[in-house]
């Protein structure tokens, strides 16, 4: 079945964001502030965004992501050292 045209609209307004870590329930923050951990699959408005991982201490270098319309983004991270 095809999407209807208001699925397609909706989709479009949204953006997709994943983030994986080689450490499984590590903290992910978005802009500073912890939205959910690893794995992390969200719906988000497109935007720029400044992505983080950590866990125990360590800390993922910050990542900026730009999302557009429609757009997907899978950001990989590795705490191990």
């Amino acid at each position: 079945m095809a999407p209807s045209r208001s699925d397609e609209a909706a989709s479009d307004d949204v953006a997709h964001l994943s983030v994986v870590s080689d450490v499984a329930g590590a903290e992910v923050l978005i802009n500073g502030q912890v939205r959910g951990t690893t794995p992390f699959f969200k719906a988000v408005r497109p935007a720029t965004f400044t992505i983080e991982v950590r866990q125990q201490g360590r800390r993922s270098a910050p990542r900026t992501v730009k999302l557009a319309p429609g757009g997907e983004q899978v950001v990989r991270s590795n705490l191990r050292p």
